[in-house]
């Protein structure tokens, strides 16, 4: 987690596709150690499903101790509208998704939920 004075930064977590099947791969197969230790540090997300995210921190935990436990991670769920139909017609204000990274804090962008 960074606390500079010169706002986080937004990390792009790639998503494993194999949520719901009935085994998954060892994300130490899919994934290298640096995104999964980055995961791990992250206490602040942005993604499209919350239930995967913190499915997908729990498969992390297991590899790697998180900075917060996942009860205490903030998690912030895009609009429905705008990661189903994009935000090509505008008005979609992101800033607030972004204040934890203007308060200092790094941020993870996971997807593909």
């Amino acid at each position: 987690m960074s606390t500079t004075a010169t706002g986080g930064r937004l990390f792009l977590v790639p998503a494993p596709l194999d949520f719901g099947c009935s085994v998954q791969a060892p994300l130490t197969d899919v994934l290298p150690a640096a995104t999964l230790q980055r995961a791990a540090a992250l206490t602040h997300w942005i993604c499209e499903n919350a239930k995967s995210t913190r499915a997908y921190l729990k498969r992390v935990s297991e590899l790697h101790p998180l900075a917060l436990p996942l009860r205490e991670q903030t998690i912030t769920e895009l609009p429905r509208e705008v990661h189903k139909k994009g935000d090509h017609g505008g008005g979609f204000d992101a800033r607030p998704l972004l204040a934890a990274a203007r308060q200092g804090h790094d941020i993870g962008r996971q997807g593909g939920s």
